[in-house]
């Protein structure tokens, strides 16, 4: 097999990053399957994440405040995500932002719906810290599992 020209955790750490700015479960899966820490699969994951969301945030306030004119009250295209919104709330929402909507869906549509950025930002934290906890740990057991099971079979 041919060396590869550079350090493959780079990559490894990049690929886990990437797959994280958007929804989070491929990382943490990534980093059980690859004998990460907690500790290390939460930086590659978690923070990735909430840089998405602070950049949805902030380019939104920037968008906001550079408007000419005022909002005129109902936008045709936040249709899906304020149905979706007021069926469900916040809670359920911010809870599967990490897996099911998005990041940086979420975080638009709090922002458009008026919720604080701050609120933002601590939903998608810890949400994210959920899922990724929960899919890590997951993980790791299925991988000890397997060891064992190919274990007592060999």
């Amino acid at each position: 097999m041919p060396e590869l020209p550079f350090d493959s955790t780079l990559l490894e750490v990049l690929v886990m990053m990437a797959c994280s700015v958007w929804k989070t479960y491929i990382g943490p899966l990534m980093a059980a399957l690859l004998g990460y820490s907690y500790g290390q699969m939460l930086l590659c994951n978690l923070g990735p994440a909430l840089l998405s969301a602070i950049v949805v945030v902030r380019v939104d306030d920037v968008l906001l405040r550079r408007r000419v004119r005022p909002p005129q009250g109902f936008n045709r295209h936040l249709r899906r995500g304020v149905r979706f919104w007021r069926a469900q709330g916040e809670p359920v929402a911010a809870l599967l932002s990490p897996v099911l909507l998005g990041i940086p869906v979420y975080a638009f549509l709090a922002r458009r719906l008026r919720s604080s950025k701050w609120r933002v930002l601590w939903t998608v934290a810890v949400a994210t810290l959920l899922w990724c906890s929960l899919l890590y740990f997951s993980a790791a057991e299925v991988l000890e599992l397997a060891a064992l099971l190919q274990r007592g079979v060999g």
